[in-house]
């Protein structure tokens, strides 16, 4: 009985193309695998920061431990620095839509305007950090009447304050390495996943504005 070999030889070009096709789609399921691990990292993540506002939440119940009127905080300055946050952010985003729509070929001229956006919203992201570090010791904690309500302030406004001089590090660590227009359509990652990052920032101190301030607003 004669077996006949069925299995096509493929010549160069068919082969090259193979690899390019397996290449693309390793590439593309590197991205959707980082991707998740982003998510997964802030859904989690977040829960800390929850947890945190329902140990507030749960605190102000106490009798004596809302501050007085002179113990307050202020609100101003923390709302300054929120909407700088906030405006960081959608540098941040601008930048990152640069580097997404600039082809390989174009990365050098397109540069500049990546770099600008990036370190303007790295700057505005260090305004709102010592702001918030002035904020971290205006008010007075101890065991007085309206002073317990300092200990958990503090603790809330330094425990996000390490994330965001964490991931402001990891930011300007990237923007260094911009500057030679390394960063385009095909390699974004970097840049994506600091962003990505950094909007984790924003949002949950949006959360932790609104049960630290607004309270206060008059």
């Amino acid at each position: 009985m004669q077996y006949v070999n069925r299995k096509k030889s493929l010549s160069l070009a068919e082969k090259e193309q193979h690899d390019l096709e397996r290449q693309q789609y390793n590439e593309a399921l590197r991205l959707k695998n980082n991707r998740f691990g982003i998510a997964l990292f802030q859904l989690s993540w977040i829960m800390v920061f929850v947890s945190l506002i329902i140990v507030y939440w749960q605190m102000g119940y106490q009798p004596g431990w809302r501050p007085t009127a002179e113990q307050a905080p202020h609100v101003l300055m923390p709302t300054l620095a929120t909407i700088a946050l906030i405006l960081s952010g959608w540098l941040t985003r601008r930048a990152l839509k640069t580097v997404e729509s600039t082809h390989p070929d174009a990365a050098t001229s397109q540069q500049p305007s990546f770099f600008r956006d990036w370190l303007l919203a790295i700057g505005l992201g260090a305004f709102f950090f010592v702001v918030m570090m002035t904020q971290f010791f205006a008010v007075p904690t101890g065991a007085e009447d309206g002073e317990q309500f300092g200990l958990i302030y503090r603790v809330m406004i330094g425990y996000h304050a390490i994330h965001a001089i964490v991931i402001g590090v990891m930011m300007l660590r990237i923007g260094y390495l911009g500057r030679d227009g390394r960063f385009h359509q095909d390699n974004s990652w970097s840049v994506e996943g600091s962003a990505k990052l950094w909007y984790f920032v924003i949002g949950a101190w949006l959360m932790f504005y609104a049960v630290l301030y607004l309270p206060f607003l008059r």
